[in-house]
């Protein structure tokens, strides 16, 4: 539980450091690159997306790996390749690099799902076993 708490002290601002960011980088990207770069808005903010996804899951899936949980973490990570592979083939000939994006962003929500619930559940099992 200290690390959690030691964690919050990091993730609750940098996820407002990273929506600030999703919010301002494109028209400062723009602003500072030029106008050739006015049709990359939407693709850096999805990438930041990602990476705040990212930086969601790592640090508490690290409290899974150190519980143990390392043959839960392959099934995830087989599930997660598969998703991966099934979305790229429909979006990405349709919606181009949106599209690989966009199914790198699901398949990280997927893993921040699995992980978060998966901590949760053990530790109110650890609760109630005293």
């Amino acid at each position: 539980l200290f690390y959690f708490s030691r964690l919050k002290l990091f993730l609750i601002p940098m996820v407002f450091f990273m929506l600030l960011c999703i919010w301002l980088a494109p028209s400062l990207l723009i602003w500072l690159a030029g106008d050739k770069y006015s049709d990359i808005t939407l693709l850096l903010r999805l990438q930041m997306l990602l990476v705040t996804l990212q930086l969601l899951g790592n640090p508490v899936g690290l409290v899974l790996y150190a519980w143990g949980f390392s043959k839960l973490f392959a099934i995830l990570n087989f599930i997660q390749m598969i998703l991966q592979l099934i979305f790229d083939m429909i979006w990405i000939p349709q919606y181009g690099a949106i599209g690989a994006l966009g199914t790198s962003i699901l398949v990280h929500i997927v893993g921040i799902i699995f992980i978060y619930t998966s901590v949760i559940y053990v530790l109110r099992l650890k609760d109630k076993r005293g």
